[in-house]
Formats: C-alpha cells, sequence, structure tokens
C-alpha cells in the first residue's frame, strides 16, 4: 500500500527536542535563581519568566515518555538493552547527584554559614534538604523512564524462550514497577505534608513525576496492546500489520495520541482548581496540548538511522548534567541566604 502520509520526525527527533526543551528550561531556572541570589533581583520580577520555563521542562517529560514509548515499541529485541540503560543512567545521576551535594553544596554551605553567622551547619544542611525534598528525584528522570520501560517489558514484551502457561506470571510482574511509582508518590506526598523528613538519599531514590506522565504511558501501552481488538482485527495478523503500516494506520494511531494529550490536558486544567493540588501531584501543567503538533510530526513504527541524532543526544545529556550542577548550586544559595537571612 503506497504511503500518502509521511511524519518527518523519528523518536530520536522528539527525544532531541524534548532535551532541549529540558536544559532551556534549567538553563532559564539557574539563570533565575542567581538573578535573586546573587544581584538580589526581587522573586515577583522574575515570577513570569520562571514559571513559563519550568512549564517547558514539564511539557518535556510527557514528550521524552512517547520517544522512549515509541524506542521500546519499534525496536522490541532491544527492549531488555533499554531497561538496562536507564538503570545504569538512573543509578549514574543519583551518584552524580550525591557527589554534588556533598561535595560541593554541603562545603559551600559550610565556608559561607559557618564564617558569617557561626551557626550550626548540620541544622542548615537538613533545613534545605527538607526544602528540596523532591528536587532530586524529580530532576533525575532515569528514574522514572527505568521504571515505565519495566512495565513495557513485563506488560508488551515477550521473551522468546518464554513458555506459554508461564506468561500470566510474566504479565504480573508489571506489579513490581507500578507499586514503586505508587509507593514513590505517597513517600513524596507525606514529605510535601511534613508527616515524615526526607534526606539527600531518599530524594534522590523516590521521584514524584506528575500523575499524567503514568496516565501517559499506561494508555500508550494499553492501546498498543488492544487496537487489534478496537479495530475488529483479531485474527489476522498479516492483515493487522498491513493496517498499521498503511497511511491510515499511521493517522489513526497518531489522532488518537493526540486525543488523550488533549484529555489529559483538559483534566489537569480541571484539578488545578482542586485546594493543595500540588501536594497530589494534580493540576500542574495543562499546556499539554502544544504536544500534538509533535505527535502529529512523528512516525510512530520508523526507526532512525542517522548517527547525528545519538552523537548530539550525548553532548545534550552531557550538557544538561553540568547545567543541573549550576542549577542545584544557585537553587541551595538562593534558599539559604531566603531562610537564614543571610
Amino acid at each position: 500500500m503506497e504511503f500518502s502520509y509521511k511524519p518527518i520526525c523519528t523518536y530520536k527527533t522528539l527525544k532531541t527536542i524534548a532535551g532541549l526543551m529540558l536544559s532551556v528550561s534549567l538553563l532559564t531556572s539557574c539563570y533565575c535563581y542567581v538573578m535573586m541570589f546573587y544581584y538580589q533581583t526581587p522573586k515577583d520580577e522574575l515570577a513570569g519568566f520562571l514559571d513559563f520555563f519550568m512549564q517547558l521542562g514539564k511539557i518535556a517529560i510527557p514528550l521524552i515518555v512517547y520517544s522512549l514509548f515509541l524506542q521500546l515499541n519499534t525496536e522490541k529485541e532491544k527492549t531488555v538493552r533499554v531497561v538496562l540503560l536507564q538503570l545504569a543512567m538512573a543509578i549514574l545521576f543519583y551518584a552524580f547527584e550525591i557527589i554534588l551535594y556533598y561535595y560541593f553544596i554541603v562545603p559551600f554551605l559550610s565556608e559561607m554559614i559557618g564564617s558569617e553567622i557561626g551557626i550550626d551547619v548540620t541544622l542548615i544542611i537538613k533545613e534545605i534538604s527538607n526544602l528540596f525534598l523532591g528536587l532530586m528525584g524529580n530532576v533525575n528522570v532515569f528514574i522514572d523512564t527505568f521504571a515505565l520501560s519495566l512495565i513495557f517489558l513485563f506488560l508488551i514484551y515477550t521473551p522468546k524462550k518464554i513458555k506459554e502457561k508461564n506468561i500470566k506470571f510474566y504479565r504480573l510482574l508489571t506489579l513490581v514497577p507500578v507499586t514503586f511509582i505508587i509507593a514513590s508518590n505517597v513517600i513524596m506526598y507525606f514529605i510535601k505534608t511534613g508527616a515524615i523528613l526526607s534526606n539527600v538519599y531518599i530524594s534522590g531514590v523516590f521521584s514524584a513525576r506528575p500523575i499524567y506522565v503514568y496516565f501517559f504511558f499506561f494508555a500508550l501501552c494499553f492501546y498498543t496492546k488492544y487496537r487489534h481488538k478496537i479495530y475488529g482485527i483479531k485474527h489476522d495478523l498479516e492483515q493487522y500489520n498491513s493496517y498499521i503500516e498503511s497511511n491510515v494506520g499511521l493517522r489513526r494511531y497518531t489522532y488518537v495520541i493526540s486525543i488523550f494529550l488533549i484529555l489529559i490536558s483538559l483534566a489537569e486544567f480541571g484539578f488545578s482548581f482542586v485546594p493543595d493540588h500540588k501536594y497530589y501531584n494534580v493540576g500542574t501543567c495543562y499546556y499539554l496540548f502544544l504536544l500534538v503538533p509533535f505527535i502529529l510530526l512523528c512516525n510512530p513504527l520508523q526507526i532512525p538511522k542517522h548517527l547525528w541524532t545519538q552523537v548530539f543526544n550525548i553532548l545534550l545529556l552531557a550538557i544538561v548534567g553540568i547545567v543541573i550542577g549550576l542549577a542545584y548550586f544557585a537553587l541551595f544559595a538562593y534558599y539559604a541566604d531566603m531562610i537564614f537571612n543571610i
């Protein structure tokens, strides 16, 4: 069947765009906190500017999630490798944050605070750690991509050597990453409400993304897994494969994903009116509909072959790491000044 619908992007293009969005968001946040701390710029003057670019970072996360799903779905034979890569990156970022905290942030605060007011630095570190209760895990997006890729591994992917009678048990392993996601959100909720205290190790492991991130990935998984039933093609595998690779099949797939994003945006807008909605990780970003053009321009089945995107993504990852370090430094310095009036 001839293709008349030819999207120009692949999942790696979306991943690159999302990385750029995150980099710009982090750089801008870093700049704003530096301006507030070092140049005493009133926070109100930068509030709108800062909020805009923080929202940019928030809408980049679903783009990362979508590109991850497409990577797993188009290259199923590499699923285990992708899962292990997400785990390795999560561990590396976690180690990076711990090293940054103890070898740069703590010495900086010890020298600055101890020399000027001579109070207990340990108390200050605890206060600031509690203030940044979810920052570390929320910056480490690889914790989430690892958990989500595990869901794909157990829910969609089927190992070649697994026996038919063991498949149901294998699918039940999906509950492991789901339990981690639920536990993370519950723990972070109690930390935000002050019911339990946080520390640098807890904040680095448990992530609490907005609920729409997880819901979006689950919607992608279930739609992809069961759409043959939705389309009424239940038994003829060849007919089904021809359909999903056709012009109509590609268009319908991107339309459905776009509708998912629009519905999630509307739900987020509604949740934004709920009192204390931020404690529940809802109602924090209702601009997700802006991602619809990216979804429509991306071919969900095309496997990228361009080397430049891989090189660019590696360089981008290094830049993001440097920016995160600068952002942590500026944030900790600013809030230390704000809390203790240095």
